[in-house]
């Protein structure tokens, strides 16, 4: 299909097991980069990674050529093993589609490090950010 368009963007949220605060500050980095070249080698593009010691956030184009069940299964496995044999993710995922009009927004809060546990969604908008609304 030469002439087929997809813009699949997906923030995704996932926790480590029992939302343990396991993601050292010191390892984030490294870890998003890991995280990062998983994705690279699924063919997807990552626009933001971010997160917090028990969870990350990752704004990511999904490829047509895999689901985006199985891009955060090996996403999550993969680095999963390269924690370590102390570290796991916990089950589950969150996953919110992200039209490419609200991309800035969406990076800018991945980015800002406001990604606590306390900051909820509601409508399927990011309302806590105030820049788009309904």
């Amino acid at each position: 299909m030469g002439h087929t368009y997809a813009a699949n963007l997906v923030h995704i949220v996932f926790s480590t097991k029992d939302r343990a605060s396991t993601i050292s500050e010191q390892r984030q980095s490294e870890l998003w980069a890991y995280l990062q070249g998983i994705a690279r080698n699924l063919k997807s593009e990552t626009l933001a990674i971010g997160g917090m010691p028990d969870h990350v956030h990752l704004l990511i184009s999904v490829p047509r050529s895999i689901a985006l069940s199985g891009l955060v299964m090996k996403v999550k496995a993969n680095s999963s093993k390269w924690m370590g044999v102390d570290f796991a993710w916990q089950e589950g995922y969150g996953a919110f589609s992200v039209s490419p009009s609200n991309i800035d927004i969406v990076q800018r809060y991945i980015r800002s490090g406001r990604t606590s546990s306390q900051t909820r969604f509601s409508g399927g908008v990011y309302d806590f950010v105030g820049e788009i609304g309904n």
